[in-house]
């Protein structure tokens, strides 16, 4: 962020600070404290939690002030903070002790996982409100390790109602497969799905797709079309055609895991 400020590149500090707040802050790290802050009895762990949060939003007001000046200050007046505004408060520098690149690795594997659950629920169309079984598997000690210590994390986030954290994966039939960072994902289906409908709606959508696939790739094999379109048509639809193709090809795979 600093570098794209002081390259002028306004664009781009925007949209790392975005991805920031939105993302990293909101969407993992306050979804990975809840469990901390609601389940835990020692004051310690809540104090220590919120002073956390207050120092990060903090800081985080200061790098967006430039972005959005009346906001920033006026929910920076309601916190408590040291300074008269926001506007003179010192901007933030990097800080090397705040960087832990395993604490980054793990909370990686860990949110690769619950996006990959969470996909398999949306493409199988179970109810958010349903809780699942998962079983995850990894050779890696050190990952076993990172999938223990944030088993809460993907009960929660994921909706699970048991993780079962093994060394292999037990090859269950009508169950979805995914790969995660070195963590493999099998989640049994029998009883989370009607199977005669969910193959007739992806046998449906198969031929849709494939018909779409065909009318864009007789437009393609046609000189006319070719030559008399402009060139941005031509793209456009060959765009489509990729698109197409890898709607079918991922159809396909989740009717044969059926």
């Amino acid at each position: 962020c600093q570098t794209s400020l002081e390259s002028f590149r306004f664009h781009e500090a925007s949209h790392y600070l975005y991805h920031f707040f939105w993302h990293e802050l909101c969407d993992w790290y306050l979804e990975f404290l809840k469990p901390r802050i609601l389940d835990s009895t020692e004051l310690e762990d809540h104090q220590l939690s919120f002073l956390v949060v207050h120092f990060v939003f903090d800081q985080a007001l200061k790098l967006l002030h430039p972005f959005m000046p009346f906001i920033t200050e006026e929910l920076w007046q309601r916190l408590p903070h040291e300074g008269d505004a926001l506007a003179i408060a010192p901007f933030p520098v990097s800080r090397e002790e705040f960087i832990d690149l395993e604490a980054e690795k793990s909370i990686a594997t860990l949110e690769d996982v619950i996006v990959k659950i969470r996909n398999v629920r949306a493409e199988m169309n179970i109810q958010p409100s349903r809780k699942i079984d998962v079983n995850l598997a990894s050779s890696d000690p050190t990952i076993v390790t990172i999938l223990q210590e944030g088993l809460i994390h993907i009960l929660n986030l994921a909706r699970c109602a048991n993780v079962n954290i093994l060394s292999s994966l037990k090859n269950l039939e009508h169950s979805a497969r995914r790969v995660a960072l070195g963590v493999e994902i099998e989640i049994p289906l029998v009883g989370l799905i009607d199977f005669e409908a969910e193959r007739a709606k992806l046998e449906k959508e198969i031929a849709g797709a494939e018909k779409e696939m065909f009318q864009i790739q007789q437009k393609l094999s046609n000189p006319d079309f070719l030559s008399g379109a402009p060139e941005s048509v031509v793209q456009s639809n060959r765009e489509r055609l990729l698109l197409a193709t890898d709607k079918f090809q991922k159809l396909r795979e989740s009717l044969s895991r059926l």
